[in-house]
């Protein structure tokens, strides 16, 4: 994580706690700029989070207008331009090498399940996918877990028609009943179900908007060896092939979903290409791939998927000004 290498004359602080909103619209906390005087650079971090278009200028002006040096990361990879000292970081696969647990996973022998979905929090999204699964024969093979039943919406997150919400609630008490989420700390390390008795995991990632953005989310099956599928934000798996992530192309139809730019057609499309797949011999597909998903594994426990954005921005934080 960038934050951990940095020197003591450079000020790091999250987009999130640097940022405020006043009826003037989104400014900058003056408590963070107390003592901004004092260091070479200032160094914040929008990347972490999915802050939404738009935000990204809206930052970078305010930052501008504060006449101090200053580096910008952003998530949208698209943005990167040094010239404007604003710095692509993947703040999701850094926070996933220090945090995951390397555990022994047996990813060659056969499983139970076809397909699984792990998430912690039933945000509206999750919840559409979840119910357009029902109405599919790829559900009964499928092992879906969420760990908050209760909806937790964010105000850039689709809107539930008011047949949907009755579906959920209905379906509610069962759904607890049956797939409650195991422990989280087993997640991290992969011993939960959904990583280990699946061949496929379907992503829930946190937002499902037209900018991309990545979470801890994407890297799990990657660092667990499995195939999988994501539900998330426009052109992630675009993301995953720049970063030479083993996408599986050859069996999964990744591009006519990875592209749609509506969210609800997004999760048909995701719920489609699963259905697809489900076509194919999964245990050949899974056997035919045990070495390509081991490398997957390899380079994500060895930081392959580190960009030279990354080593762009280090050289630049030691040496901006010095």
């Amino acid at each position: 994580m960038i934050e951990s290498v940095l020197p003591d004359d450079v000020k790091y602080v999250k987009a999130e706690n640097f940022f405020t909103t006043e009826a003037s619209g989104l400014v900058v906390d003056p408590q963070q700029i107390l003592d901004l005087g004092q260091y070479r650079l200032l160094c914040v971090n929008a990347s972490d989070e999915d802050h939404g278009r738009g935000h990204q200028e809206i930052y970078h002006q305010r930052l501008t207008d504060l006449n101090h040096d200053f580096l910008l990361l952003t998530g949208d990879i698209d943005a990167h331009d040094p010239s404007r000292n604003i710095y692509w970081h993947q703040d999701s696969y850094h926070w996933s090498l220090n945090n995951f647990r390397s555990t022994q996973i047996d990813i060659q022998s056969p499983r139970t399940w076809n397909y699984s979905c792990v998430s912690r929090a039933a945000r509206p999204h999750r919840i559409l996918f979840y119910l357009g699964l029902q109405d599919t024969e790829i559900c009964t093979n499928t092992l879906f877990k969420l760990g908050n039943l209760h909806p937790w919406p964010r105000n850039d997150d689709i809107d539930l028609t008011e047949y949907e919400i009755l579906q959920w609630q209905k379906q509610q008490d069962s759904f607890e009943k049956n797939n409650f989420a195991n422990d989280p700390g087993k997640i991290k390390c992969f011993a939960d179900e959904p990583y280990i008795n699946a061949y496929i995991n379907i992503v829930m990632e946190s937002t499902c908007n037209s900018l991309v953005h990545t979470t801890e989310k994407i890297w799990k099956p990657v660092a667990a060896g499995q195939l999988f599928l994501v539900y998330g934000n426009q052109d992630t798996i675009k993301l995953l092939r720049q970063q030479g992530v083993d996408v599986f192309d050859d069996y999964i139809d990744h591009d006519e979903y990875d592209s749609e730019p509506d969210a609800r057609q997004r999760c048909d499309l995701v719920i489609k290409a699963a259905e697809r797949l489900a076509q194919q011999d999964i245990l050949k597909i899974w056997q035919d791939t045990y070495q390509r998903r081991l490398i997957n594994q390899e380079k994500f426990w060895k930081g392959n998927f580190i960009t030279p954005h990354y080593y762009q921005l280090q050289k630049t934080i030691l040496y901006k000004n010095r």
